[in-house]
């Protein structure tokens, strides 16, 4: 059986290129005869703000029916490096249609391919159900293969990063600057808590106007607000370890890695009450509901009433890479055998 992965390739560490990176390289560690092309992002910088993903997925597109593409598998690891010889795909969320109409645009024609594949790998089964709601595709083509964390890049640090205050209780928020992450609710319920927190936000800038609106919350209510940008996936342990509490409340997400990243570190979680989180964090979070108040809440509470860190690091250890590539190698030897 010959094995082709379309990889992801980016400049900045997304929960994209995180799983593309992580997953091939647990493949090629089980079975070094597959072959894997790495296909670039085309992301690149204006000014402060990362530009690229759907909007530009013809010339990525160009770049892929360039190559030379075989094997009796094809597993395009995103639904953006597809390829007509592409028979396994890995969708791995709805969120393109919180975007531009293009991008919608652009997406729906993406999933109309999905009728092809041999099968459709999925993080949750949360996203397998909804997409095959969506579009028609028999439910029976989805599987789910969790993702997995690299558990010698997350575990509880021993460096307290300088941001970290001393005398007020830190928030922590790890994702792109995004309206459907939600981290103008987190700035509202800080307002509503009043004196005593400070919150930290470590993500590159992708909707430029919706980070205005947070700024604009931080200045018109004093919030101790600091906005740190892009970093590694090595020094975000630090921020996540040394936290009092990451809070995490998106509007919808296809897994959202980061709450995962924070209990590998030990730390405490608030994430919004939606079903994926509901799937894959049990009772190993707080919830709230997307309304500012009830966050303050959630947020008060969690600070007070931290879950055990070691309940949490044991947690995060069920989730490994090496257990989803080996979960694919079987989804391949299925699919080949029909």
């Amino acid at each position: 059986m010959n094995i082709t992965i379309l990889a992801c390739e980016g400049k900045e560490t997304t929960g994209l290129v995180t799983y593309s990176r992580n997953v091939t390289k647990e493949l090629l560690k089980m079975n070094d005869r597959i072959k894997m092309i790495p296909i670039s992002s085309l992301e690149f910088k204006v000014g402060e703000r990362l530009v690229g993903g759907y909007i530009f997925s013809g010339l990525k597109f160009a770049k892929i029916f360039a190559k030379k593409i075989d094997g009796d598998i094809v597993h395009s690891l995103d639904l953006q490096v597809i390829h007509p010889k592409t028979n396994i795909v890995t969708l791995h969320d709805l969120t393109a249609l919180y975007r531009s109409k293009l991008e919608k645009y652009l997406y729906k024609f993406l999933l109309t391919r999905l009728g092809h594949m041999k099968k459709i790998i999925t993080p949750t089964n949360y996203i397998a159900d909804n997409v095959a709601k969506i579009t028609g595709v028999n439910r029976e083509k989805f599987i789910t293969v969790y993702y997995g964390l690299n558990h010698k890049m997350f575990y509880p640090s021993n460096k307290t990063p300088e941001e970290i205050a001393q005398d007020k209780y830190n928030l922590v928020h790890v994702g792109e600057v995004r309206e459907r992450k939600n981290i103008h609710l987190i700035l509202e319920a800080i307002t509503a808590l009043g004196e005593g927190y400070r919150f930290i936000h470590i993500g590159p800038d992708r909707e430029l106007n919706y980070k205005e609106k947070c700024l604009e919350i931080a200045r018109k209510n004093d919030i101790d607000f600091i906005n740190i940008g892009y970093l590694s996936q090595e020094k975000i342990k630090d921020y996540y370890t040394h936290a009092d509490l990451f809070v995490f409340p998106s509007k919808d997400e296809g897994f959202g890695l980061p709450p995962l990243e924070a209990m590998a570190c030990g730390t405490t979680s608030v994430v919004s009450n939606i079903p994926v989180f509901r799937e894959i964090y049990k009772n190993s979070v707080y919830y709230s509901e997307l309304n500012p108040n009830e966050l303050a809440d959630k947020i008060e509470y969690a600070v007070k009433h931290k879950k055990p860190k070691n309940e949490l690091i044991s947690y995060a250890k069920k989730f490994t890479w090496e257990k989803a590539a080996e979960n694919l190698l079987k989804i391949y030897e299925e699919a080949s055998e029909k």
